[in-house]
């Protein structure tokens, strides 16, 4: 997941934020296994119990790689 373009704290943050129980959305490059790299506009969000403890996340995730590179592009 991790293709070295975001930084500690960027991880930091997300991690923070959901651990708090609130959702976290941003935008992350990653690595596929063959060394290629895409992006993808993700939300994460913890799935909370009724007795407020965090049981699992949910992310959702959109690949924009093509719109970033149109962006890329405009600059």
């Amino acid at each position: 997941v991790k293709s070295g373009y975001h930084n500690r704290e960027f991880f930091k943050g997300l991690w923070g934020t959901i651990h708090s129980g609130n959702y976290w959305r941003g935008e992350i490059k990653n690595k596929a296994k063959d060394g290629t790299y895409y992006w993808v506009d993700t939300v994460i969000n913890p799935i909370i119990n009724e007795n407020g403890e965090i049981l699992q996340f949910l992310a959702i995730r959109y690949l924009i790689t093509e719109r970033k590179k149109a962006e890329y592009e405009l600059l």
